[in-house]
């Protein structure tokens, strides 16, 4: 007569090992999770990282652009700008605003992880539009109310 393994044994000793196959799961399911909110954390540094260097590079732009150099000379500043803050520049113009202040708008990218891409825009300088802002008086009420 065959034997199957167990058969004769209490219930208590078929489940050996079963332990091992669950601490293994649960291990595997929480190191994915710790991978997957590493690269969430990643993804959120790089965007900070790029955002820093885009509005660094502008202002350093509008900076150069105030003492009268061109838009080439200026661009290359913010480029210098943003690769010290670990991102590429990708786009720069420089304008006259309003009343010939400088104006710059950059875009730089960065990655994250070797694997994402992160792009961030920002613009300093001259706000477009009329340069004189007129504002209504408020009204002023007396004692009885309105």
């Amino acid at each position: 007569m065959s034997r199957r393994y167990g058969k004769d044994l209490p219930l208590v000793h078929r489940d050996r090992g079963s332990g091992t196959v669950l601490a293994v799961g649960l291990v595997s399911v929480l190191a994915t999770l710790l991978l997957a909110g590493a690269m969430v954390a990643a993804v959120a540094v790089a965007g900070q990282r790029a955002r820093t260097a885009a509005d660094l590079a502008a202002l350093a732009a509008v900076a150069e652009s105030s003492t009268g150099a061109s838009q080439e000379p200026a661009c290359e500043v913010a480029r210098d700008v943003a690769l010290r803050n670990g991102a590429d520049l990708v786009r720069c113009r420089t304008t006259l605003g309003d009343a010939g202040r400088p104006r710059a708008e950059v875009v730089v990218r960065t990655t994250a992880g070797g694997r994402w891409t992160v792009t961030r825009r920002a613009a300093a300088g001259a706000v477009p539009g009329p340069s004189a802002v007129q504002v209504e008086p408020a009204a002023v009420l007396g004692p009885g109310g309105p």
